[in-house]
């Protein structure tokens, strides 16, 4: 081989690349980048180390989709179990609740009434519903009815007198206008 003559400035600068390239060699870290960027610039070149990982990290990177496939699978099948256990308990605390104010007395118009009202304001809890829609709209007083009927025990000595006045003289309109008022006074609880 023939010698060529280079000067001392291009000398050291070929052995300063020379020692970077095997300094980058001998370093496990940049060896392979340094070995794939060889491939990329002449990719005819033959480098076992670049050819034989190549097949690998393809076939790895397909388990890897494969198994984030699973993963994802697996979350969603557990989610949709979690769900499903959810409505279920939902399910079961809403006919619980249903069945609490059945026993209570509740109809089945005022079931319809307390679930609108859960609906409605956002509750969940059936008792609470009631106990809030009870105090909103309180049910109406029942009204107190006034003793009717003959007391033979007691006596109105008004009634009395107005009786006879009738049983005398059945045409007396004050007598009928006195026992009317009467019959009127004690149907009002007066």
């Amino acid at each position: 081989m023939a010698l060529v003559e280079i000067d001392e400035a291009e000398l050291r600068s070929h052995r300063a690349v020379t020692e970077a390239m095997q300094k980058m060699l001998a370093n496990p870290k940049t060896r392979g980048q340094l070995l794939r960027l060889q491939k990329t610039v002449n990719p005819d070149l033959v480098i076992p180390e670049v050819d034989a990982v190549e097949p690998f990290q393809a076939e790895m990177g397909e388990v890897k989709s494969a198994l984030a496939g699973m993963q994802k699978m697996l979350a969603d099948e557990r989610a949709e179990r979690e769900a499903e256990r959810k409505q279920a308990e939902l399910r079961t605390s809403w006919e619980q609740g249903r069945s609490k104010l059945r026993a209570a007395g509740y109809t089945g118009e005022g079931l319809e009434m307390v679930e609108k009202f859960m609906e409605d304001k956002g509750i969940a809890d059936h008792e609470v519903a009631a106990a809030a829609h009870e105090r909103l709209h309180p049910p109406q007083q029942p009204v107190r009815s006034a003793p009717s009927g003959f007391d033979i025990f007691s006596s109105n000595s008004r009634s009395d007198e107005s009786l006879k006045a009738l049983f005398e003289n059945p045409d007396n309109p004050m007598a009928i206008d006195a026992l009317v008022n009467d019959a009127l006074r004690s149907a009002r609880g007066r």
